[in-house]
């Protein structure tokens, strides 16, 4: 089920992408913004390791998601997907930066989101920029997708490849040549390498320092950069 983009005075309305086994794929609209907030907490500050070692409240990371996501909506790149029989958002592929999107962000109260976020981003650098130097490619050629989580429910239910091949979507319409993401987990790794995606680089959480410092020294795991040329 395909339907246009529609934008009447000004406003970007989501726009559905496909339906396949009971999900929607769409791209979000600002009205969506409120319960993909909630969604995305659900699954990052509870699964996502890096954030969930550093445990952080909803209380406080909030108003930073939210701020995210509504950057988000307005870039057009981000993929929601919906259980059709509730209406409710189950999964998600949030593909703009967090850090950049909240570094540009004046005023003393998102300094502290800046800091919170810091080193996560760092970690995550190191990593784009280990792909970007050893396959010599430029930044602006890749799509990154960001941020991708599926409500424990609804996992194992193919959501995670649906949210994927509707980036890919945007990212060959938009004229990107990579596509990217960082893995935490097998489960993703597995899912992305039977699309095609191989792994390029890996880091291990606790072998990651900062100013002499070991973020997630007592954090087992490690997070690898899935790609695949568009």
């Amino acid at each position: 089920m395909k339907k246009k983009i529609l934008i009447e005075t000004g406003v970007l309305k989501s726009m559905i992408l496909s339906e396949k086994n009971g999900i929607r794929y769409e791209i979000p609209d600002m009205e969506s913004v409120e319960e993909a907030v909630g969604c995305f907490i659900d699954v990052f500050n509870n699964y996502e390791p890096m954030l969930a070692y550093l445990q952080l409240s909803e209380e406080f990371i909030y108003p930073c998601f939210r701020k995210y996501l509504e950057i988000s909506v307005k870039e057009r790149k981000s993929v929601i997907a919906r259980d059709i029989t509730s209406n409710k958002i189950v999964g998600f592929a949030i593909n703009t930066d967090l850090f950049n999107s909240i570094s540009v962000l004046e005023g003393e109260e998102w300094r502290k989101y800046r800091d919170a976020f810091l080193e996560e981003h760092l970690f995550l650098k190191q990593l784009e920029d280990q792909f970007i130097k050893y396959n010599n490619i430029h930044d602006e050629e890749v799509f990154y997708m960001c941020q991708t989580g599926i409500l424990p429910d609804f996992q194992g239910k193919g959501i995670a490849t649906g949210l994927t091949l509707e980036s890919e979507r945007i990212a060959v319409n938009r004229g990107f040549k990579w596509i990217t993401a960082n893995c935490t987990s097998a489960a993703s790794v597995g899912c992305l390498e039977k699309l095609g995606y191989t792994p390029r680089t890996t880091l291990i959480y606790k072998d990651f320092e900062y100013k002499g410092k070991k973020t997630y020294e007592n954090l087992e795991g490690q997070c690898t950069l899935m790609a695949k040329k568009l």
